[in-house]
């Protein structure tokens, strides 16, 4: 089973190139407190972009994780997001962003009282 079928929703018929917001397929991710919402057609499997929200408290919890291959970047747009990278803990506000490869050891969580909102992007495409 292709992990996109986790996702709410259905993709949109059509060209396979427009996501419209209101078919954005959702993965609600309850006990982590994140919300996970595919900004990429299924028709691109090379590539995946989210949009993540994570409410205040929630994030991938205390053991950082990597994947085989790949890469992933960021953009943070509100609040403030806490990220691990192989050890080293930083914050980033709206406005800033990070690339990393996928092996490198990561975990983040949203910082403060605010929901922290990001478009994700990941290759290849996970979901």
């Amino acid at each position: 089973m292709p992990m996109g079928w986790l996702f709410e929703g259905e993709a949109e018929a059509g060209q396979g190139v427009v996501v419209r917001a209101s078919s954005r397929r959702r993965l609600e991710l309850d006990g982590m407190g994140i919300t996970k919402e595919l900004l990429t057609p299924d028709a691109c499997p090379d590539i995946q972009m989210l949009r993540i929200v994570i409410r205040p408290g929630g994030g991938t919890g205390d053991q950082p994780y990597n994947q085989p291959a790949g890469a992933k970047c960021a953009l943070v747009q509100a609040g403030t997001l806490g990220l691990e990278v192989d050890g080293s803990v930083l914050a980033l506000s709206p406005g800033d962003s990070f690339a990393i490869d996928s092996r490198k050891m990561i975990r983040f969580w949203c910082e403060g009282d605010q929901p922290c909102e990001l478009i994700w992007t990941v290759t290849p495409a996970l979901y």
